[in-house]
């Protein structure tokens, strides 16, 4: 624990992942031993459940939202919201936190991926100053993953990359993505450790799909470009466990084996 004094720390909570308990008391416990936690979040679970209540059906594209405008649109509602309640979470365990949007302050810039998938962008650049600013000055920056697109308006990233890409931006001592999952499955169940070309393998079989893909893409950019750790694992993992190198769950993904 003493290597994370000082350090940036991402955690990537799912739509899924946000109904657990637990990881908003790691995180206050994460920083009152010196950290400076920066949370990331999704909410596909909760984009499916109003959208279906406005007659909208949701498609998919090698594990990527397709977004017409109409998604779009609720996509920044439920994240926005989402972002709220993550916050007064966090606020409930004595933490001083923040609900933002990638737009806010230019923080995530993107560019649109393709006309199949519609408002959905590669994000290409980081504005990590503020998150530096909130963090320094002891809060917890909590962050969705709508960006802004080269010509101002919205576009929907995913929020694996957009975690990896804040880790990298600040030099992460670790990034962390919790989810409904328990790491990366494979032909003999979990698998413990994983590395950028063995999750290249995973791909290239078609092992590793849906979901999956970006989660794992993110993975491999994350320790190509630095990032000290990267651990894929379920939301009631606890935190500290799940960044020490040692211990056994998830997936663990570092540049070798």
């Amino acid at each position: 624990m003493d290597q994370l004094k000082g350090k940036y720390v991402v955690v990537k909570l799912s739509g899924k992942a946000l109904d657990k308990p637990s990881w908003a008391r790691d995180i206050a416990e994460l920083q009152a031993l010196g950290a400076m936690p920066v949370v990331v979040h999704g909410g596909g679970k909760q984009i499916d459940a109003l959208s279906a209540k406005l007659g909208l059906t949701p498609s998919f594209h090698d594990g990527l939202r397709v977004t017409d405008a109409p998604t779009l649109e609720v996509a920044e509602m439920v994240l926005a919201r989402e972002g709220k309640r993550i916050a007064a979470q966090l606020l409930q365990q004595g933490v001083n936190a923040l609900g933002l949007s990638g737009r806010d302050a230019g923080i995530l810039h993107a560019v649109p991926r393709s006309k199949q998938l519609g408002h959905v962008g590669r994000i290409t650049a980081v504005d990590h100053l503020l998150l530096e600013l909130l963090c320094s000055d002891g809060f917890v920056p909590v962050l969705n993953s709508i960006a802004t697109g080269p010509d101002g308006t919205a576009l929907n990233t995913n929020a694996d990359e957009a975690a990896q890409a804040i880790a990298v931006a600040l030099g992460a001592q670790a990034l962390l993505l919790l989810s409904d999952v328990d790491g990366v499955l494979g032909p003999a169940g979990r698998i413990a450790h994983a590395t950028p070309a063995s999750i290249a393998e995973l791909r290239a079989s078609g092992v590793a799909s849906g979901g999956m893909l970006p989660k794992l893409e993110a993975c491999s950019e994350a320790v190509e470009h630095g990032v000290g750790m990267v651990r894929i694992a379920r939301s009631d993992a606890p935190i500290l466990q799940a960044l020490d190198r040692s211990m056994d769950l998830g997936t663990l993904v570092t540049p070798e084996a």
